[in-house]
């Protein structure tokens, strides 16, 4: 395990099977894919991974220390296609972000869309073209043109540049 943050001077855009992007997307170390978007007018994080809290936390930092405002946004399924489990996961979001507004005394600009979480966080971001995107990652998910892999398919289409951190094992 590696300490500080590898940055990568990433192209505008990656291809389906770019390796570059799988070995870097793979580390247990934060990457962040720069793509000359700075200074950020935004970070924006995404609670769509397995360690929301931590996630959130990071940013909260961040958006701290470099004083740029922070957005949360959260993309669940259809409500209905949602099943229980998917709506304490929604409910454990809004938790999260309600408690570290009240430990932080805070007010954070907290967005919940509807639908494919890729399709939806890229429309989403159109309307923040100097933003950092700040999104989890599982390293030993697999990654293949079959499988959507998320953090994946977010650094390879988003304009904008993007910091993967890995999920924090439970």
């Amino acid at each position: 395990v590696g300490a500080g943050v590898i940055v990568v001077d990433a192209p505008r855009k990656f291809t389906i099977l770019n390796n570059r992007l799988k070995y870097f997307i793979r580390q247990t170390t934060p990457v962040l894919f720069a793509k000359g978007k700075f200074p950020y007018s935004h970070i924006i994080v995404s609670l769509n991974s397995t360690s929301p809290a931590y996630l959130l936390q990071t940013s909260l930092e961040i958006s701290a220390l470099s004083g740029v405002p922070l957005q949360v946004l959260y993309v669940a399924a259809p409500k209905s296609l949602r099943n229980a489990k998917m709506e304490a996961e929604l409910a454990d979001r809004q938790r999260i972000v309600r408690d570290y507004e009240a430990l932080e005394r805070i007010n954070l600009t907290y967005t919940v869309l509807e639908g494919n979480p890729v399709r939806q966080t890229l429309q989403y971001m159109q309307g923040f073209p100097n933003a950092l995107m700040v999104i989890g990652n599982n390293p030993k998910q697999h990654i293949s043109p079959f499988e959507p892999h998320i953090p994946f398919l977010l650094t390879e289409r988003l304009f904008s540049s993007i910091l993967i951190i890995p999920s924090v094992p439970a």
